[in-house]
């Protein structure tokens, strides 16, 4: 089942995992490959059963029914069950590893964007952001997330808190101004960025141009 899994033959590996789970009822293991399997085959309902059972079979937080945890989150997750998504990331995070919670707190913060609680996703995406630094592309995530759930303004200072940065280069900030539809500075540091020899940056000056209808 396992081996079927890493080739990507997930509807082989669910016949197996049923399979084995089947001869044995009580390896935990066989139901977290089932949950995985169930998981790339999109059947979250089900997935959510076997990591359940995983988790009921394992005595204590070890790896397996740690990860087990990780994978329920996120059936949660994309079953628009956002509260127990969060609560399952609470225990996770108590029980994973320091350089893991970074993501944790990232995902447990766009869960509760999704609750419609402002205040402690801000909260999570501080610690995220915390551990991992000011990441470009998780800052931008975290402006996407928010403007799309109505919180416009809370998600724009993850943008400008970019633009701020001194070790940030002029294609980011030209790309970043891009995104804030603030063109006319978006133009500056792309013009910037590519007589400087970056390429990517054209791209992004062609967009702000059409975005000015130039």
């Amino acid at each position: 089942g396992m081996s079927q899994l890493e080739t990507g033959d997930y509807e082989g590996a669910l016949g197996t995992f049923i399979k084995a789970t089947t001869v044995d009822a009580s390896n935990r293991d066989a139901y977290r490959g089932l949950g995985i399997a169930y998981v790339n085959n999109e059947k979250y309902e089900e997935a959510v059963v076997a990591f359940s059972r995983c988790m009921e079979l394992s005595k204590k937080y070890d790896n397996v029914k740690v990860d087990s945890m990780k994978y329920l989150a996120s059936c949660y997750y994309e079953m628009g069950q956002y509260k127990d998504a969060a609560d399952t990331y609470t225990t996770v995070i108590t029980y994973s590893d320091k350089d893991e919670k970074d993501e944790l707190y990232y995902l447990r913060g766009t869960c509760y964007v999704k609750l419609g609680d402002e205040n402690n996703a801000a909260l999570d995406y501080e610690k995220s952001l915390e551990l991992n630094g000011t990441d470009y592309n998780l800052c931008c995530n975290m402006y996407y997330n928010f403007k799309e759930a109505g919180y416009v303004d809370r998600g724009e200072s993850y943008l400008k808190r970019i633009i701020q940065a001194q070790d940030v280069d002029s294609y980011l900030k030209g790309k970043t101004y891009y995104i804030l539809e603030d063109y006319v500075q978006a133009e500056k540091y792309l013009i910037e960025a590519y007589d400087n020899g970056n390429s990517e940056a054209a791209y992004y000056l062609a967009m702000t141009y059409e975005r000015n209808e130039d």
